[in-house]
């Protein structure tokens, strides 16, 4: 046993769980393709929702207007996730 590893087994399936990375990424189809929605919109993995409406709004104002629905999926795609999060 090293200092770090839990000594009962439920603070041990605990700590194994913790130290699990989470899979911050958020997936959505567009177009018949896969995205990442953080990678789209230009934002970290795990980025607060005031960050990402700050870069989606960015991105609409310098994007040519074709683009606008793609960046839009992206956003509701963290958006949806969120919201599922916090329920």
């Amino acid at each position: 046993m090293t200092i770090l590893e839990p000594e009962n087994e439920s603070a041990k399936k605990e700590f194994s769980q913790a130290a699990q990375p989470k899979n911050l990424a958020i997936f959505f189809i567009y177009n018949g393709h896969d995205w990442e929605a953080h990678g789209v919109l230009g934002v970290a993995q795990g980025a607060n929702m005031k960050g990402v409406t700050e870069s989606y709004q960015k991105l609409l104002e310098t994007t040519d207007p074709k683009s606008y629905e793609f960046l839009e999926a992206a956003f509701k795609a963290i958006l949806s996730k969120k919201r599922r999060d916090v329920l």
